[in-house]
């Protein structure tokens, strides 16, 4: 199977990331990641917004809900690299850990099935 030459939705992206929020095995795409990563900058600010207009410290938490959805997308990009999840852990080298994530993140994934499975449809699947 090669790569899909379409990329997924935003909302698809946001769904996926959503329901798949346990799930560290298996693959993501570019797109999927790169629009989980928005859609949860949006949400961030959008519930920065609501926590200082109206005064509501509640908000201000919500965007914890984010971590390990976002962490399992992230391992699933390492993945879809044919890397493994424990490489996120290279972000703890200042300034060079996240600078060199962001350039494996750019990437183009494998082109066939690789240790970690199939090639992202870019298709919501949950």
């Amino acid at each position: 199977m090669v790569r899909p030459e379409n990329m997924m939705s935003f909302m698809d992206a946001t769904k996926s990331g959503i329901g798949k929020s346990f799930t560290f095995s298996s693959r993501s795409s570019r797109s999927e990641y790169w629009w989980w990563m928005l859609a949860g900058i949006l949400f961030q600010i959008i519930c920065t917004i609501i926590a200082v207009l109206g005064n509501v410290g509640v908000a201000a938490i919500f965007p914890i809900l984010l971590v390990l959805p976002t962490a399992t997308m992230i391992v699933r990009r390492l993945h879809d690299l044919e890397k493994s999840g424990w490489w996120f852990l290279i972000v703890f080298i200042p300034l060079i850990g996240i600078l060199y994530l962001i350039y494996l993140f750019i990437q183009e994934g494998d082109m066939t099935e690789n240790f970690y499975g199939p090639v992202p449809t870019n298709m919501l699947e949950l």
